[in-house]
């Protein structure tokens, strides 16, 4: 069954839905298209760029509860600062979108009849999120006195994930623990395709490092404080990751022997829904 819903920058939900008493009545514009821009080579033609614009989806909604539905929908829409739409056919993925138009119709039939106008600022989008953990080896041989340091495999993890998506996927990074240098690599087939480090060092802290290009951001929280370290990254790396389309390995080194965790999330996207 088809299920559609707005949720706001606060995670407010409004059902467009006997849940909420709005319904649809007609939808459009779920779709895509792209604009492109081709080189001649005599009669032959090649795709040198390829761009999506923005475009519109327009509902047709009926408020059950009349005039009093058409206002709480309004003032839903006067608390949101951000607005993405949920369309699950047969999966859930959600875009980025902006409410452009409005238009208010006759009561008929005790329901308001309006038509939404929204502007598609995103390709359709699904989250999904995996967690690395190194917990400390206590079987690790130790060698005493001259070499007291701990061998073992837990300094770094490893899961694999699949990019099914039509473009590359931003990743969230979120470290807890400890750390000493963090390091998170992509790769492929043994290859490494792009790595973030940072030169940092704590005994518990939470780093965040998020590639998603409206909200880049590098920070770290210690006792109960936040600040930017984007000073604090290789630069000869690219830190700022995105998972191409395809099947990769994702590589973590806490560079401590200390219980750590790295969870990550990854922003798949698609052409259509």
């Amino acid at each position: 069954m088809r299920n559609i819903y707005l949720q706001n920058q606060s995670g407010e939900k409004l059902y467009l839905s006997y849940k909420d008493n709005i319904l649809i009545s007609s939808l459009s514009g779920l779709g895509f298209s792209k604009t492109l821009t081709y080189v001649k080579f005599n009669n032959t033609y090649s795709m040198v760029k390829q761009e999506n614009p923005i475009e519109k989806i327009t509902l047709y909604l009926v408020f059950l509860e009349g005039y009093q539905g058409y206002c709480q929908f309004l003032d839903y829409l006067s608390r949101s600062s951000s607005l993405l739409l949920y369309y699950k056919s047969v999966d859930l993925r959600y875009c980025e979108v902006e409410i452009s138009e409005v238009s208010k119709e006759q009561l008929i039939a005790r329901t308001i009849q309006s038509e939404i106008k929204l502007d598609k600022l995103s390709l359709w989008q699904k989250d999904m999120t995996s967690e690395i953990k190194l917990i400390q080896n206590t079987n690790a041989k130790i060698y005493p006195h001259t070499y007291p340091y701990i061998y073992s495999e837990t300094y770094k993890g490893m899961i694999r994930i699949t990019n099914n998506g039509s473009e590359i996927a931003p990743m969230r990074i979120e470290i807890a623990g400890a750390i000493s240098n963090p390091e998170v690599i992509i790769l492929k087939d043994d290859q490494e395709v792009s790595k973030m480090k940072m030169f940092v060092e704590s005994n518990d802290c939470t780093l965040v490092v998020d590639s998603k290009e409206t909200n880049q951001i590098m920070t770290l929280e210690t006792n109960g404080e936040t600040e930017s370290i984007y000073q604090y990254q290789d630069f000869t790396c690219d830190n700022f990751l995105f998972m191409p389309p395809g099947t990769y390995d994702i590589e973590f080194k806490s560079g401590v022997s200390s219980d750590t965790k790295c969870k990550i999330t990854f922003t798949f996207r698609y052409l259509g829904n």
